[in-house]
């Protein structure tokens, strides 16, 4: 990664969407945010657990505080007073600027990401990827500041990411994998809308979809959400007489879609100077100008590809365009997740969570155009990653390793996290789902693909790195730091796994038995090392079940979107003996399955 190549790039093509007056416009996202008078820049380290408080002149670390586990997002209020978002511990540690000391801690739902205070000051709004008792959605919660105490939690949907007030009554959040936008009435404490991110012009002849939506943007001239477009494609089904969604594979673009409620159409999902890849681990946004860095555009840091978009994203690029012209190109540290924007657009500041160091970029006009330069950086946090695992993780995120890649592409493309996107993809083998990678356990589950033809983890990394990705391949040295890193990632946090079980989750275990599931999926990763046809048009590698209720959609071509429509288009008894079971049986087993 230490070679990644960052372009600047600008662009104010933000017609489209309307200006609502009043909006609090977004100057800081991620891991990075800036105290109200701007001289203290604040940032999460994830593998620390801390908040980390720099002198915005001297880059001197004024303060260290230990919040919770695997801290991702941080927040500002009003009143100066610090929402760390801890993804790994369910919470938000509340810190008071004066102090340096947490003063509270809030519990959350699994995998709190996104926050934003109100205007007021009195209430904080938190999405989490799954409430605090079933995995398969994500909710928003209100929490009093004054009492710390929640107001109400709402279900939102699958994975919602960020969050942000399109006004005093009204927000607006993201679902990650799935590219689409929720708006809530807060008066009414109601879903009332939203938008599924698609841009019929893309390329003038397919169409760009959305997907890894992390990142949401107010500006002065609407509200913008930052992800990957995908090309899109009509693919017949198995199922007679319908058509679905299937992505070529590749063709991935980092786009920003205008999400405005009141212009819910996406403005443009714009191919970059190449294709790139998107980590999902991203910062939102401020707004320059287009003559004098007065008003402001959208900005995003993306961790994957270490890259600072002003509007869309590039490459591996930190770009700046005022309505034409090319400048010049700043790199920065690679695992960059946060992004703070002075007022004045003099600096803006970037915390990397593989350097854990945050860099400090300066901006001037020369002869009426844009310039940057790194200007600063602090001392590193320690590294308490093995260094093994943290290669694994450089070059599992690197888009611009032409050992992985010679298409600006990253294993983390598809595979958001580790994790799998939610999309299925056209190969040349057919319409595949992109399976999850994160706690499955793959050493012991050989042999790999959907076709099962690769035997060994080596072999599945030189198939898919020089066929699926364009790379040369790696080397032993890399193959084994990235088996490494894969098999240090959990499972995705499920609140009913290693929870009592109900007397439903029960019935199902038993029924898991009954149906026979257990002869293919056994063993402790849950899979088999043979294929199976389950009634979807051959046979199948048997995939590891761990994780199984977070990785919709199911089977090799994802026509399943959830585990219900599974059952209900099972054929016959080729796919567990279910024709034996009653609806109750078959409705415990599913709630088994989603404990897994």
């Amino acid at each position: 990664m230490s070679g990644l190549r960052l372009v600047v790039f600008v662009c104010i093509m933000l017609w489209s969407c309307t200006v609502e007056v009043g909006r609090v416009q977004s100057r800081s996202s991620g891991s990075a945010a800036l105290s109200r008078d701007e001289q203290r820049v604040y940032a999460v380290d994830a593998d620390n657990g801390t908040l980390r408080v720099f002198d915005r002149q001297s880059l001197a670390e004024v303060a260290t505080v230990k919040v919770g586990v695997q801290p991702s997002r941080v927040t500002v209020g009003p009143d100066d007073t610090l929402y760390v978002s801890n993804r790994g511990s369910h919470s938000v540690s509340v810190v008071h600027h004066d102090t340096w000391e947490v003063a509270a801690t809030l519990e959350t739902g699994v995998e709190p990401m996104g926050s934003v205070v109100s205007a007021d000051g009195k209430t904080l709004y938190v999405v989490s990827s799954t409430s605090r008792t079933a995995p398969d959605y994500g909710t928003l919660t209100a929490y009093d500041l004054e009492t710390r105490l929640p107001l109400w939690e709402l279900p939102v949907g699958q994975e919602p990411r960020d969050v942000a007030l399109v006004d005093d009554h009204r927000a607006l959040l993201t679902l990650f994998r799935e590219g689409k936008t929720v708006l809530v009435d807060l008066t009414t404490r109601s879903v009332v809308g939203g938008s599924d991110l698609v841009d019929s012009s893309f390329f003038n002849a397919t169409t760009a979809h959305a997907r890894g939506l992390s990142t949401l943007a107010v500006t002065d001239l609407g509200v913008y959400a930052f992800g990957q477009a995908a090309q899109l494609e009509q693919v017949e089904t198995l199922d007679a007489g319908e058509n679905r969604v299937g992505y070529s594979a590749g063709i991935v673009h980092d786009s920003i879609f205008c999400a405005d409620p009141e212009t819910p159409e996406s403005l443009f999902a714009m191919p970059q100077l190449q294709p790139s890849a998107l980590s999902g681990s991203s910062a939102a946004v401020v707004m320059p100008d287009s003559t004098r860095a007065k008003e402001q555009t959208a900005v995003t840091v993306n961790r994957q590809a270490s890259r600072l978009t002003l509007v869309p994203l590039a490459s591996a690029a930190l770009a700046l365009q005022p309505r034409g012209g090319w400048v010049n190109q700043v790199t920065i540290d690679p695992g960059t997740d946060g992004l703070a924007v002075t007022s004045d657009l003099g600096n803006l500041f970037t915390y990397s969570q593989f350097t854990h160091r945050l860099t400090r970029v300066g901006f001037q006009f020369r002869f009426d155009l844009p310039s940057w330069s790194i200007d600063g950086q602090s001392d590193p946090a320690p590294e308490v990653v093995d260094a093994e695992v943290a290669l694994g993780r450089a070059l599992f995120d690197d888009a611009n390793n032409f050992s992985l890649s010679r298409n600006a592409l990253a294993c983390s493309s598809c595979h958001l996290e580790g994790r799998e996107d939610g999309h299925t993809w056209r190969l040349p083998q057919g319409i595949r789902q992109t399976p999850s990678l994160a706690g499955r356990r793959l050493a012991e589950t050989a042999p790999y693909h959907w076709q099962g033809e690769l035997p060994t983890l080596p072999a599945f990394y030189d198939h898919t790195v020089k066929t699926l990705m364009g790379g040369n391949g790696l080397d032993e040295r890399q193959t084994q730091a990235l088996s490494r890193y894969l098999e240090s990632l959990p499972l995705p946090e499920n609140p009913r796994r290693g929870a009592p079980m109900t007397a439903q989750e029960k019935v199902g275990q038993a029924t898991f038995v009954k149906a026979g599931c257990d002869a293919c999926h056994r063993g402790a990763a849950l899979a088999d090392v043979s294929e199976a046809d389950v009634g979807t048009g051959g046979s199948y590698n048997v995939p590891s079940l761990l994780g199984l209720g977070r990785s919709a959609p199911y089977l090799h071509d994802g026509t399943a979107p959830t585990l219900e429509a599974r059952f209900q288009t099972a054929s016959g008894d080729r796919h567990g003996n279910v024709s034996q079971l009653t609806a109750d049986e078959l409705s415990s087993l599913i709630a088994y399955l989603k404990t897994l």
